[in-house]
């Protein structure tokens, strides 16, 4: 990814010009075009910042990031400014492994913390981790168990080329069952340690809900 600072500027450009359009803040870690699908967004291999452009009230780029490069299976997650390429970055690295397709030939992942080598998890509005945050990371799911998570990006460049919205889905039996709802970021402060939710249907005008990777 490129300087930070660099990319905090554009984004701060944009703003100002009164859009959230965003050109893609890398270059070895940044949304491709998949053959067929035009503009579609690919994820990197190795990995990628996922990178929250709609909140940005005081110009700070912020991430997806686990706390203090934690370990703990069950570690809420947050937003943090992002780190970039730099030494502290690992908690900020995310991993798309694919692991299916959905009926609609979207591809369905798990989404694993480089450096905790953990996963990307919801839980229940009802259950132990309850709304207004209720994201956390846990052990990366069996592929094949029953109720498997899995994670879709849905309505790419519906707000600017290369945004997204990240959808959890179900596995059973090896299909991808109900995909619903979006991850959602808890409000458009881009305070550090700000949370995030799952549990809101999926909007494209929600600045909250609006992705690119990094």
């Amino acid at each position: 990814m490129k300087p930070i600072s660099k990319l905090a500027g554009a984004l701060a450009a944009l703003a100002l010009a009164g859009g959230l359009a965003m050109a893609s803040p890398g270059t070895a870690h940044a949304a491709g075009t998949a053959p067929g699908l035009p503009r579609a967004v690919v994820p990197a291999p190795d990995w990628n910042e996922i990178v929250f452009p709609g909140v940005l009230s005081r110009s700070n780029v912020m991430c997806l990031d686990d706390p203090g490069g934690s370990t703990q299976a069950g570690q809420f997650l947050q937003m943090w400014h992002c780190h970039g390429s730099g030494s502290d970055g690992a908690p900020q690295r995310w991993q798309f492994i694919p692991v299916a397709t959905s009926p609609d030939g979207r591809t369905a992942y798990v989404i694993r913390n480089t450096g905790s080598h953990l996963c990307l998890a919801i839980g229940f509005p009802f259950g132990r981790n309850p709304p207004p945050s209720n994201v956390f990371q846990n052990p990366c799911p069996v592929i094949g168990a029953s109720g498997a998570q899995v994670w879709l990006i849905g309505n790419p460049d519906s707000v600017a080329p290369a945004q997204f919205q990240l959808q959890v889905g179900f596995l059973n039996s090896g299909t991808v069952g109900p995909v619903d709802d979006c991850l959602t970021a808890n409000d458009l402060s881009d305070v550090n340690g700000t949370g995030l939710f799952w549990g809101s249907a999926c909007h494209t005008s929600d600045p909250r809900q609006q992705l690119t990777l990094g």
